[in-house]
């Protein structure tokens, strides 16, 4: 008597891919944030995300497979601003903090590090993205204006989903002071479909004060 395996029996990704429909083209996106070592626990996300790349394929899903470097995220870590000359770099984006390998910036020279054990275990995106690249080139300008456009709704979602309570002038976008360079500490606060008015109430840990933009504003000290 032939039998069917129930999803109990089958191997979870292919339990999902399964449960999939056919007709509609699926993406499957992980990402790293590279603030400093990555350690191998940071592998369970990339194994995960590949495993069901995997199964997707062998289900003949129509399927995508993307992997983000998150490089434009703040630097925010406690262990991080310990080590020798890293306190200055605290609320500054990871991709303009320098490196410890010269001709690469801190981002990269840990995120490259960190991809390069995807081979050696077998993990193969399709698609490596880079988010300096994205924002930098415009690739994302309809999304941000969308989500602009919708910061009530974000706020909302923040309330509910999070339990955390955004007052009514924040803005889900972060501006790079145009004097220190940090985005950890800027607070952008209007927007006019052109451009964001950001001044410096924002706290971000462990960074330091900035003396204030050429508008006046200022980077906000922080606390721990």
């Amino acid at each position: 008597m032939t039998t069917t395996p129930t999803d109990r029996e089958l191997f979870w990704a292919d339990a999902v891919a399964a449960s999939l429909p056919r007709d509609v083209h699926h993406v499957i996106r992980d990402s790293k944030t590279p603030s400093g070592p990555v350690p191998i626990s940071g592998l369970r996300g990339p194994v995960i995300t590949d495993a069901l790349y995997r199964a997707f394929r062998e289900h003949g899903l129509d399927i995508r497979y993307v992997f983000t470097i998150d490089d434009f995220d703040p630097m925010d870590s406690a262990s991080m601003k310990q080590q020798a000359g890293m306190a200055e770099q605290m609320g500054k984006p990871l991709f303009m903090i320098p490196s410890p390998e010269p001709g690469k910036d801190f981002a990269r020279y840990h995120a490259e590090r960190f991809l390069s054990t995807f081979e050696r275990v077998g993990i193969h995106p399709q698609e490596i993205h880079w988010l300096r690249d994205l924002y930098g080139s415009g690739k994302l300008d309809k999304e941000i204006d969308l989500v602009l456009r919708n910061a009530d709704v974000v706020r909302r979602v923040y309330a509910e989903v999070s339990n955390v309570q955004k007052d009514a002038s924040w803005l889900p976008v972060w501006v790079i002071c145009e004097n220190c360079g940090r985005i950890g500490t800027t607070h952008a606060s209007d927007f006019d479909a052109a451009a964001v008015t950001a001044g410096g109430s924002r706290r971000s840990k462990g960074t330091r004060s900035c003396p204030g933009t050429s508008s006046g504003a200022r980077c906000g000290t922080s606390s721990t």
